[in-house]
């Protein structure tokens, strides 16, 4: 499992630094301008050990081999010597009591995922137990939703019959969570896989020597302003490609109402600030005279597809009742602020995106400039999961059932608003 899997827990490190010390260097302007940052307690890692498991730590130049070195590092160079806290899980949390190199050691040469199949609500249960206030923990699973080995046993085709009930069960956990302001993310992986593969009902066919594609996952389960800053930080990582999107849960609660007008920078004809509205604008439709302003706003709030640049451009819905306008978009880390002024510096150094408004008719006197973006929810996830993972031509790189572990996620934290963003200014002559 190979590099993606290296990769992965590289930039892991990397994120770590960010969230246990300073934020700094994190190059999310956001980020940078927040003088009190985000303390960790213990970093949490749990590894599944269900069997399924063991094809991704097959391999000479898979998991086994690439990751030791870097738990090494998140030891020493970024938890200042502090042991991670690493477990082991299944159907208990098995906390690892050797040291680093032991554990490296151990899945690099022993069969470590080695448990019979148990119901992964189940695992979420105990990690979110586990999952101090102050903690960060991190969870890699393949994510298959079944029953467990003894109920399938007795019906082959329970999981498959009975999806639902495991859909409700992942629900409840999370539910559980939600009380305890713990939200998650995860992010989607492919891999090469050599080893035994568990269908749905649990027979198995050996790809030992050939290897497949498969999806795994890892997920950040924590305080909802930890899983916030250690995805923001993250998100920013240019090498960091997870072969799948990323899924926040808990995260957007709000639309966003608040910005800031920038004063000078991007401005364009007459006009002033005023009471964060625009006033004095000499507009006349008729001379060819418009203004043009720019306002900071914070988007970290919404799911990660829904602050790309395209996305939101595409989405953008105007009411030009009171004028007539355009918008354009720009992610404030992609942009060249070393020419706005001080003040203008610290708004977009607390902000993530910068929209600049050019106003070619102000039709009364003193209006309103009013858009909004609709909450549009990704599901491009169904396409990672299949109800029948027997099925070869509806196998390779999908997950079985994973549309309904999502899914009951999902209903835990979907809440009822329907604009990710609402925006109104006044303006007037």
């Amino acid at each position: 499992m190979k590099t993606y899997f290296s990769n992965l827990f590289i930039f892991l490190t990397f994120l770590i630094l960010h969230l246990c010390g300073s934020c700094d260097s994190c190059t999310n302007p956001k980020e940078k301008s927040h003088p009190k940052t985000i303390e960790i307690n213990n970093i949490n890692f749990f590894l599944d050990k269900t069997e399924s498991m063991q094809g991704y730590l097959n391999g000479s130049a898979g998991f086994a081999n690439d990751f030791p070195n870097i738990l090494v590092d998140i030891q020493y160079k970024i938890n200042n010597g502090r042991p991670i806290r690493i477990y082991y899980a299944s159907d208990s949390i098995e906390k690892y009591k050797k040291n680093t190199e032991d554990f490296n050691n151990e899945i690099s040469t022993t069969k470590v995922a080695n448990s019979d199949g148990y119901p992964i609500y189940k695992i979420f249960e105990k990690i979110i137990y586990y999952t101090g206030k102050d903690d960060i923990s991190i969870f890699v699973s393949d994510c298959i939703l079944s029953f467990s080995n003894n109920e399938i046993r007795k019906n082959p085709e329970i999981s498959r019959q009975k999806i639902g009930d495991l859909r409700s069960t992942i629900n409840a956990t999370f539910e559980k969570a939600k009380t305890k302001n713990i939200c998650a993310s995860v992010f989607g992986f492919n891999s090469k896989f050599y080893g035994k593969y568990y269908y749905y009902d649990n027979t198995w066919k050996d790809f030992e020597k050939k290897g497949i594609t498969r999806p795994y996952y890892v997920w950040v389960i924590g305080n909802k302003d930890l899983v916030k800053k250690f995805d923001s930080c993250l998100n920013v990582i240019s090498s960091f490609n997870p072969g799948l999107k990323q899924i926040n849960f808990g995260i957007f609660e709000k639309p966003t109402q608040d910005y800031k007008i920038l004063f000078n920078y991007g401005k364009e004809g007459e006009w002033t600030a005023e009471n964060n509205g625009i006033s004095d604008a000499k507009i006349n439709l008729g001379k060819g005279k418009s203004i043009t302003f720019a306002i900071a706003v914070d988007l970290s709030n919404l799911p990660v597809y829904a602050t790309e640049e395209h996305f939101l451009r595409n989405c953008f819905q105007k009411n030009e009742k009171d004028a007539k306008y355009t918008l354009a978009v720009k992610k404030i880390s992609s942009t060249d602020i070393t020419k706005a002024l001080p003040n203008e510096k610290t708004a977009l150094q607390n902000n993530t995106h910068i929209i600049t408004i050019n106003v070619s008719d102000l039709i009364p006197s003193q209006g309103l400039i009013s858009f909004e973006i609709p909450a549009q929810y990704d599901t491009s996830y169904y396409e990672w999961s299949t109800m029948n993972d027997k099925d070869p031509n509806n196998f390779e790189g999908k997950t079985f059932a994973f549309k309904h572990l999502i899914d009951g996620i999902n209903d835990a934290y979907q809440n009822k608003a329907d604009k990710f963003l609402n925006i109104s200014i006044t303006i007037k002559k």
